[in-house]
């Protein structure tokens, strides 16, 4: 008996006419499922020696794949890329767990009131405290919102683009009102 992509089997058996007679195929594929933390991350699966290319999300659902070797790939802008070889077994499931490592870039941020003078200002990036500007201070890489507190009191909130590997430097400038609403 022969069925794609299952190994062809041979067999010389008596059947009565009252008994079953059941067959269990053995795949020649295996099944993958990649995951990654966190998840939501797109990848891509090759084999290797071959020129096709799969595509998925993570978590991917269960691919029905060759048995071989495999290279996915996770590459993300917010991530540092990262790269996994697996082997997809006849008949069983692989499973590939991708840990995601977010790029940082670098964030300096001085605040000044009105007459050009530098003030003392806690700076809070995404709800998190990063500590007394000017810093510098390591973050994760994306738009990011960043709060100026004075003596606990927001006074300022601007949006910046984080880039990995560079230092973005923020100047803000806190009016005399906002001042007042904070002493």
């Amino acid at each position: 008996m022969t069925l794609p992509r299952y190994e062809p089997q041979e067999e010389v058996a008596v059947i009565d006419a009252d008994k079953t007679f059941d067959w269990e195929l053995a795949p020649t594929f295996g099944w993958l499922k990649v995951t990654s933390a966190p998840p939501g991350l797109d990848v891509s699966i090759k084999q290797e020696g071959r020129e096709e290319t799969w595509s998925a999300t993570t978590p991917s659902p269960e691919l029905k794949l060759d048995s071989g070797r495999y290279v996915i790939d996770l590459k993300d802008g917010k991530y540092r890329s990262v790269t996994e070889t697996v082997v997809v077994t006849k008949g069983q499931t692989t499973v590939a767990q991708l840990a995601a490592e977010a790029q940082q870039g670098y964030l300096k941020v001085k605040v000044f009131e009105q007459h050009e003078n530098a003030i003392a200002a806690d700076v809070v990036v995404d709800r998190t405290k990063m500590g007394r500007a000017p810093g510098p201070w390591a973050v994760d890489v994306g738009k990011r919102i960043i709060e100026v507190l004075v003596d606990g009191k927001k006074v300022a909130t601007k949006t910046t683009l984080i880039i990995a590997g560079e230092t973005s430097e923020l100047r803000i400038s806190v009016n005399s009102a906002a001042l007042a609403k904070a002493e």
